[in-house]
């Protein structure tokens, strides 16, 4: 626990406001000859040492032997402790039995249940019960317990790390036979309890600025007090200097704007899931390697918590030792309590059997995109991208259950909360499946505006509409009027964190997310709330607004081809174009053209890559060095000066390929260079592109502290010049349009005002 942690993990009890009190009455309770630590605010960590005297202002010289000599210097009282107050939730104090005969000299390590844990000065360990304490302990306890909630409980201890068997020697999980077709799925919806009301609180972060407190996830858990889980965290990988790490856990009750309860958990635990049906937390730990190395060993553990409860229950840890880099979070799922879902490296998954201490099995996901799996609302099927196609399983035996086409792969899928749809998201288009119906066929919309963003996560709002979540922002997408209609910008404070650990979520029409806050008197402090969408301003853009009025490429559009891919490939890619401009219903025009479509290709700069070979069996026989020359292809359509579509593929090399015969990887490899038409026939050139300026949305929300504050609408589209068939609405009155003068008012915001921390580091 750092200086600044332990400092305020004592402000929080009224009684114990030592900073209020002179030095010198600080200075008092400690003497020459007395073992303590001292806080060395430059290396942000506690050291031994031995008071050696006091001065006349209640200062005390300590002696510590640090860089292999020792040195006297001088303290301030407050930054000096116990030896014995290490991990103490408060300071040391004479604890007296109910009858006055009995007293020891101890620090409160912890309060659970009808029991005290107490260090003594000898650093023995003592459990005392509360009721044999003398009145005024018990009033000291009370109010202790009041102050700290969960807290005051004492750290929980660890379970030793497991062994649950050689995941390399695991089975692969089958598929079911489903007569080389798609099967019809029940719904699968989101529970009933999963509802939250609107609404939001903030509360003290322990720690400042970069050595502070974070948050690791957000979790919705919903229920009658619409209770959303969230974990505090000081990580190692998030600091900038020497802090020692600690986790705990916020229960926050949005419709009583308040913590209802907080937990410890081991200060080397972070949280990865929750499955309120079980009451089953998820948490990963570092065990092998430290914090800083690329290469890590974790170990994953399940504990047991209710929202009342004052301490986590450990059930079990096991080794979890997957390859992870030092960029990457470890990726975890609960699916019922009793299994949960690891994603062991880059293209693999294994499923624990937790009550059965073994391996359930392991899948491998063919695609080079690496899409983390999705659920329906209650887990019962997982829907995990490959290379052509989405595999629908049950993740509780990794048995397939059917299979969605997707040849161009998948950026990203989401079931609507009715768990009867699934919204499949590749570069350039969105494919709507329903699930229940095994003969229907997807409908698709062309979806490039979001499609070729870095999509992190999507979710459906309503019945119509997706929100996809970028590394900075948040779109909406009206899936019938097949346009971005508005963008959520995260303001600096809000945390949006990313697809391994999210905290942000769209749960019932309504966004859950946390910010960082501060006071008017400057003090630090971390909030939760939860906002409905689409919030103010939208609602009214969706009833007017047309796509023809964003539109700057329609049918009857003239097209003038101008091919630039060397005398092998021009012809090939002529035609092909060509053959689009017509499926598009545009018009080959070079005389008199509205638009001028490019095609390109050049060779890039020359690579290296090393392959490793390996057997069937998957044991490595050696490695083999190759050179690439790749090949760049461009696409892009231009009115003027003004790039209205484009579209661009850097040839690369896959990840893994079969080689069969005698052939080597350079050989495979060379026939990679070999230019191709491929990209040019397969590209989905749009036969309507939207103006830029409107690809994502009409208007901007801040998503903030204060709750979502919309801004301006954006002014219409100026009137495409042109052929007829290329003119857009904006030569007619605007009076009907969406366009209107922007709201300067939110709804009332989610947040109420950071107090002091609620709780201490563990």
């Amino acid at each position: 626990m750092t200086f600044e942690h332990w400092k305020r993990a004592w402000l929080f009890i009224p009684l114990l406001l030592l900073l209020a009190l002179p030095c010198s009455a600080e200075a008092g309770k400690f003497k020459v000859g007395d073992v303590v630590q001292v806080w060395d605010d430059f290396g942000k960590e506690w050291n031994n040492g031995t008071v050696t005297g006091v001065n006349r202002r209640g200062e005390l010289q300590v002696e510590t032997a640090r860089h292999g000599s020792l040195r006297r210097e001088v303290y301030n009282p407050r930054a000096v402790r116990f030896a014995y107050e290490d991990g103490a939730i408060g300071p040391a104090r004479n604890w007296t039995d109910a009858t006055g005969s009995f007293k020891v000299m101890a620090a409160p390590l912890g309060v659970y249940g009808d029991t005290l844990k107490i260090r003594k000065e000898d650093m023995t360990e003592l459990e005392v019960p509360i009721s044999k304490l003398s009145e005024s302990d018990q009033s000291y306890i009370e109010r202790m317990r009041r102050e700290l909630g969960g807290a005051a409980a004492p750290t929980p201890e660890n379970l030793p790390m497991e062994n649950y068997g050689d995941v390399e020697g695991a089975r692969f999980a089958l598929a079911l036979q489903a007569n080389g077709g798609r099967i019809a799925l029940l719904p699968d919806p989101i529970p009933p309890y999963l509802q939250l009301k609107e609404g939001g609180t903030a509360f003290g972060r322990i720690g400042d600025g970069f050595d502070g407190e974070e948050f690791g996830v957000i979790i919705p858990v919903g229920g009658p007090e619409s209770l959303v889980l969230a974990s505090g965290e000081c990580h190692p990988r998030w600091s900038h200097s020497k802090v020692d790490p600690f986790t705990r856990l916020l229960w926050v009750s949005i419709a009583d704007r308040k913590i209802i309860n907080q937990q410890k958990l081991p200060p080397d635990e972070y949280v990865l899931d929750y499955h309120p049906p079980s009451h089953r937390l998820l948490t990963y730990s570092f065990v092998d390697g430290g914090n800083a190395n690329n290469d890590k060993k974790i170990a994953l553990a399940i504990w047991e918590v209710l929202p009342t409860d004052e301490i986590v229950k450990p059930v079990a840890r096991w080794e979890a030792y997957p390859d992870e880099r030092s960029w990457d979070n470890p990726w975890a799922k609960i699916i019922d309590g009793q299994i949960v879902l690891q994603r062991w490296n880059k293209s693999e998954y294994v499923a624990w059997n937790v009550d059965e201490k073994s391996i359930a099995y392991r899948l491998r996901q063919e695609s080079r995109s690496d899409s983390l799996p999705s659920f329906s609302g209650g887990k019962r099927y997982a829907f995990l991208p490959d290379q052509s196609s989405i595999r629908v399983f049950d993740p509780t035996t990794g048995v397939m259950l059917t299979s969605l086409p997707a040849p161009n792969g998948a950026k990203a899928v989401a079931i609507s909360e009715d768990g009867k749809r699934a919204a499949v998201l590749d570069r350039n288009q969105l494919a709507v499946w329903d699930l229940t119906d095994a003969n229907s066929e997807p409908t698709y919309y062309h979806a490039d505006d979001i499609g070729r963003a870095w999509v992190d996560s999507m979710f459906w709002l309503g019945t119509d509409k997706l929100m996809v979540k970028t590394n900075r922002e948040m779109l909406l997408f009206s899936i019938p009027q097949r346009v971005v209609v508005w963008s959520y910008q995260f303001e600096h404070t809000t945390k949006h964190g990313n697809g391994e650990r999210p905290l942000v979520h769209v749960v019932n029409d309504h966004l859950v997310y946390g910010a960082s806050v501060r006071d008017n008197n400057r003090n630090e402090g971390l909030a939760v709330g939860n906002v409905k969408l689409p919030g103010p301003k939208v609602a009214e853009v969706f009833g007017a607004i047309d796509r023809e009025d964003l539109e700057v490429i329609k049918p009857g559009e003239h097209v003038r081809l101008e091919v630039r891919c060397g005398d092998d490939l021009n012809r090939d890619v002529y035609f092909s174009l060509v053959e689009k401009i017509e499926k598009n219903n545009w018009i080959l025009d070079n005389e008199n053209p509205t638009v001028t479509m490019y095609a390109d290709m050049k060779r890039g700069k020359t690579q290296s890559a090393t392959y490793e070979i390996v057997d069937h069996f998957n044991r490595s026989q050696g490695t083999e060095s190759v050179t690439y020359t790749p090949n760049e292809y461009s696409l892009k359509i231009v009115r003027g000066s003004d790039v209205l579509w484009s579209s661009f593929m850097g040839g690369g090399l896959p990840d893994r390929f079969t080689i069969f015969g005698d052939a080597s990887i350079q050989e495979i490899v060379n026939k990679w260079e070999v230019p191709s038409v491929s990209f040019f026939s397969r590209a989905d050139i749009p036969a309507r592109v939207i103006h830029k300026d409107y690809r994502r949305g009409l208007g901007t929300t801040q998503i903030t502290t204060r709750g979502l504050i919309p801004g301006e609408l954006k002014p219409p589209p100026e009137p495409a010049g042109g052929a007829d068939g290329n003119k857009s609405k904006t030569e007619e009155s605007d009076d009907d349009a969406p366009w209107s003068k922007p709201e300067t008012s939110s709804d009332d915001a989610p947040w109420s005002t950071p107090g002091k921390s609620t709780g201490s580091a563990p």
